[in-house]
């Protein structure tokens, strides 16, 4: 909950403060004023002061009075907790000045009384002149004013956040910069396969395994040396699916992203068209995982390479994988987000949730390379940072 100070002279503005601080409550904020002390202007000007830093939103109320300065100070507590609200790079400082024109008891006009409380109200009042959210002339212009005020303030905070979190956010939640392979090396979070070579192969599976419940996604790079078989994908796919919880596989095209893929949607598009292939794949599997996973992928390999060498060599049954091919996979997505230079940070976070899928391709301005961004572990943090601002 957002926190509001209320801060104003005491007896002259006691009517006008009740009221603001009931109409702020009822709009959600929780609000502190000098009731919270004592029902006097001499409160203690330490206490108040922090009160302010702490709070989001410091709300100031000037009529005719000064109000009480505190001992060894040279300004009222009001004008100390207003200076205070304006130092505090977090507080947004909003302030009301009485009309000139408005009626006024004269009791609670200073000028008449005290001359040099009247001139420093005065000199307040001018610096403020110009620059005050708004001007009253009864409690209900205040109200109205003050609650006008804060909603707009708040909007401007919650987009000023939302624009510094987007960015972060979008940055952590990125996946894979596939435009540039050569600055991916292995993490646990993204891998990056340089060739169908079995060695790797064994080396990205088991680094997924050891990175268990992080590593969600593998790119592949199709025109890489030697290229890529459906032997290769098949193994690849069907462990990466059994033994970690990797979810789909991100494919590249000579460095160019064309689209990413489900583990399980690609062994059974695979699987569907090489039905021989994948019950030899099905046969080298152990009926249950060992002890240590990692040693289970070195002998699964090993006993597969065996399997077809018996049914002639892997390069009998082996077939290139090209682009046109992983595309007509059932449930393939070759859909990329292109941010609109003209958007803002809501737009954009918009464009980003409104996605089906968990893994969004993203293209933040035209051809300049695609980001893959976990749309889910983004829309958490957007919802943490909701949360924060309520």
């Amino acid at each position: 909950m957002k926190k509001v100070y209320i801060s104003a002279t005491y007896n002259d503005l006691k009517e006008c403060r009740e009221a603001v601080m009931q109409a702020l409550q009822k709009m959600g904020y929780e609000v502190r004023c000098m009731e919270n002390y004592v029902a006097t202007d001499e409160r203690v000007d330490a206490r108040c002061t922090t009160d302010v830093a702490e709070c989001d939103f410091y709300v100031g109320i000037l009529a005719l009075r000064y109000g009480w300065i505190p001992p060894g100070q040279e300004r009222s507590i009001t004008e100390l907790e207003y200076r205070k609200a304006r130092a505090q790079p977090r507080t947004r400082c909003l302030m009301f000045l009485l009309k000139d024109d408005a009626p006024w008891p004269q009791k609670w006009i200073d000028a008449l009384h005290d001359p040099e409380s009247g001139a420093k109200i005065r000199d307040l009042r001018k610096e403020l002149d110009g620059i005050a959210s708004g001007m009253f002339s009864s409690v209900g212009d205040l109200v109205q004013g003050v609650m006008a005020a804060i909603h707009v303030e708040d909007s401007k905070t919650w987009k000023l956040a939302l624009q510094g979190e987007f960015e972060d956010s979008l940055r952590r939640s990125r996946v894979d910069q596939v435009s540039a392979p050569q600055s991916l090396p292995n993490t646990s979070y993204k891998l990056f396969l340089g060739n169908s070579d079995i060695s790797q192969i064994i080396d990205v599976l088991q680094t997924a395994i050891r990175s268990a419940g992080e590593a969600r996604l593998v790119r592949i790079d199709l025109a890489t040396a030697g290229g890529w078989w459906q032997t290769r994908l098949l193994l690849l796919a069907s462990l990466l699916d059994r033994y970690t919880d990797v979810a789909e596989l991100v494919f590249a095209d000579n460095n160019r992203f064309f689209g990413t893929c489900s583990l399980s949607a690609t062994c059974r598009a695979i699987g569907d068209a090489f039905p021989i292939i994948a019950r030899a794949l099905n046969e080298c599997l152990p009926d249950r995982a060992g002890f240590d996973a990692t040693a289970d992928i070195q002998d699964i390999v090993v006993r597969f390479s065996e399997k077809l060498l018996e049914m002639g060599g892997e390069e009998k049954h082996a077939r290139r994988v090209a682009q046109h091919v992983v595309t007509a996979f059932r449930g393939f997505n070759g859909e990329r987000l292109t941010f609109d230079p003209h958007q803002d940070s809501i737009q954009r976070q918009r464009a980003l949730l409104e996605k089906k899928y968990q893994f969004v391709a993203v293209e933040e301005e035209p051809d300049s390379g695609v980001t893959i961004v976990d749309r889910l572990q983004f829309a958490s943090k957007v919802a943490a940072l909701a949360l924060a601002n309520l």
